[in-house]
């Protein structure tokens, strides 16, 4: 038997559910049965990435140093090398938060928000839209000229707040979870 609300594998004779805490109610017409590999993918409202621009200033930010630094090693008569090596050691940095904010994808469907991380190994998590709570945006001054933000959401479950950090037009995909929110209330 699985939990009505959760989906949680539970004994026969379970009344309430171990995970989500949901009264069991007995399935009279239809057992419920696991997906099946068959089964349709359910619709995607939004798929985003955190935005670029952070990526982008900091590579901006490396290119420029390492002008200034090949410009300052040539006027001090060292070799080209290593003025080579410095600007590559610059970049190391952009290069690890491009790595960073292409390793997160978020992903709103009419059941769920879904948070996949990592580069290697991957860790998909899950969050029902039923036990979120409050969506909030918040964005800084600088982020607010840019157009991005972070969306902040409340949930029930054991996790609290989800944030989705960086989202370009934080106030559109707040208002899509909004939306899939009310067909759950």
């Amino acid at each position: 038997m699985f939990c009505n609300i959760c989906g949680k594998d539970l004994s026969t004779e379970s009344k309430f559910c171990n995970g989500c805490g949901a009264e069991q109610k007995p399935v009279t017409t239809t057992s419920v049965s696991q997906p099946t590999a068959n089964t349709v993918p359910e619709k995607v409202i939004f798929q985003i990435r955190p935005s670029f621009y952070a990526v982008g200033v900091s590579y901006a930010g490396a290119a420029l140093a390492a002008i200034i630094l090949t410009g300052l090693i040539g006027w001090l008569g060292f070799t080209l090398i290593i003025a080579l090596v410095f600007a590559l050691l610059g970049f190391a940095y952009p290069a690890m938060k491009h790595i960073e904010r292409n390793r997160i994808v978020y992903t709103l469907t009419p059941n769920k928000i879904e948070i996949d991380s990592g580069l290697i190994s991957k860790t998909v998590r899950n969050i029902p839209l039923r036990n979120a709570q409050d969506v909030t945006v918040s964005a800084t001054i600088f982020e607010r000229m840019l157009g991005v933000g972070d969306v902040i959401i409340d949930s029930a479950a054991e996790a609290g707040k989800i944030t989705m950090r960086q989202i370009p037009d934080p106030r559109k995909h707040a208002d899509l979870i909004l939306q899939q929110l009310h067909h759950w209330r």
